[in-house]
């Protein structure tokens, strides 16, 4: 647990900045709390664009800009309660709209379309709500 992490989370179509308290309380500007600690199975602690070591790295051209957009996709595969209420789907596809929108280049529309479906070929095992898995 790392006091001041930043993690970005989707909600009502924008993103919203959380940063980890002393106590792991995820709070956002407005020091509202939005998570309480937890470790749940699909969290991966390196929050960015792939899995593991399938991650990009700083040398790939739009890393800061994919990583941040994967942040917010990476938040909606570890959170239970946002899995009730959406679909895997509609979590994928918000990753290849927030890549378009961040990307802001000639290959972004691939680049957008490539990890949504990587999205949907390999993300159903790390989505936890079996009735909103699709």
């Amino acid at each position: 647990m790392t006091p001041g992490e930043k993690k970005y989370i989707a909600f009502r179509r924008s993103t919203v900045e959380l940063t980890r308290d002393e106590q792991g309380l995820w709070r956002d500007e407005f020091n509202c709390v939005w998570a309480l600690p937890e470790k749940a199975f699909s969290v991966d602690d390196d929050n960015g664009a792939g899995v593991g070591i399938f991650k990009w790295r700083s040398w790939f051209p739009w890393a800061k800009k994919l990583n941040r957009a994967a942040a917010v996709h990476d938040w909606m595969y570890s959170c239970p309660a946002w899995q009730v209420f959406n679909t895997r789907e509609e979590s994928d596809s918000y990753l290849k709209y927030l890549i378009k929108v961040g990307a802001d280049g000639d290959g972004s529309w691939m680049l957008a379309h490539t990890f949504k479906q990587l999205s949907r070929k390999f993300g159903a095992d790390f989505w936890e709500v079996e009735a909103t898995n699709n």
